[in-house]
């Protein structure tokens, strides 16, 4: 582990533009957030725009490339996933290419604002831009455990497939899991290392109801304005329907209310930073979350 880390550490001190790497072929579009808050399909709409691309590995499109929150993936290989993208490098109409790194767990990362801005060369830092998508934290709880639970694949110790969405949000109450929708404090990480105008904060909502007005805010936040993004659409691309998946109406109010009463400190701390200054133009207002337990079933104690 300590070879590892060493290793890593020398390997942040290279520069991506040895070894005949140019300049276009380092991604500055960075799209972050929470699991099920929509980061697949704003990606999939980016990509379909001629003017981004995607980071490519032995042949294969790689969506999440996750290099900079993890310490297994030298520097070489991850340079190397970018301008190979054929398919992007054949339709585009004019300008330079942009690349995308869609890794949604960044946000959450305690290392990767601190391993990105000292793997990127200075003169690129400025050029950098974010994208973090924001969704209602008990909602998105939900809609995580829904996906977890029919791919019978659980990323954190302690759940299993047998147990209820109240016994599962029992469990990350006292796990890390927690810590997923603490936005706020994950904004302010990134804000140590990057300016704000170099991150555009959208609110998984306004993605849903109003996706016409965020998408042109989108190409004005990356420098890209054109008739291409009129033809574009945002779809909910990882979206299933199931017999066995749950929406908030079937959620115990109790339940709702303890998990949601862990997240409104955080959520306060959240739209104060959102009303602050510093913000690109582009950034749209940001409109509070709302109230998850509303939709909630009531238990028998509240009904009797």
């Amino acid at each position: 582990r300590r070879r590892r880390r060493r290793r890593r550490r020398s390997a942040l001190n290279i520069s991506p533009w040895e070894g005949g790497r140019r300049r276009k072929s380092w991604p500055t579009v960075f799209v972050g957030g929470a699991p099920k808050a929509g980061t697949t399909s704003l990606c999939n709409m980016l990509w379909n725009h001629s003017r981004f691309c995607r980071p490519v590995a032995a042949g294969k499109f790689r969506k999440e490339p996750r290099f900079f929150d993890r310490v297994e993936m030298p520097l070489s290989a991850y340079a190397s996933m970018w301008g190979r993208d054929e398919r992007c490098e054949e339709r585009r109409t004019g300008g330079r290419s942009l690349y995308v790194d869609c890794s949604p767990t960044y946000l959450r990362s305690h290392r990767a604002a601190r391993s990105l801005r000292r793997t990127t060369p200075a003169e690129l830092l400025p050029e950098l831009r974010f994208i973090f998508i924001l969704r209602e934290p008990v909602a998105r709880d939900l809609s995580w455990f829904n996906h977890q639970k029919r791919k019978r694949r659980w990323w954190s110790e302690g759940f299993n497939d047998e147990m209820s969405y109240e016994e599962a949000v029992e469990v990350t109450l006292k796990s890390p899991s927690l810590k997923i929708g603490f936005y706020a404090q994950q904004l302010l990480e990134w804000w140590r290392y990057f300016d704000r105008k170099q991150t555009l904060v959208l609110n998984f909502r306004s993605l849903v109801e109003n996706s016409s007005d965020t998408i042109k805010r989108i190409g004005r936040f990356l420098g890209v304005e054109d008739e291409e993004w009129k033809r574009l659409k945002l779809y909910r691309d990882n979206e299933q329907n199931y017999a066995e998946k749950l929406s908030l109406k079937d959620v115990n109010f109790s339940t709702c209310m303890k998990l949601a009463q862990a997240y409104e400190p955080s959520n306060q701390l959240l739209y104060k930073l959102m009303e602050g200054s510093g913000f690109p133009l582009e950034q749209p207002p940001f409109l509070s979350f709302s109230s998850p337990c509303a939709r909630a079933a009531p238990s028998v104690l509240e009904e009797n």
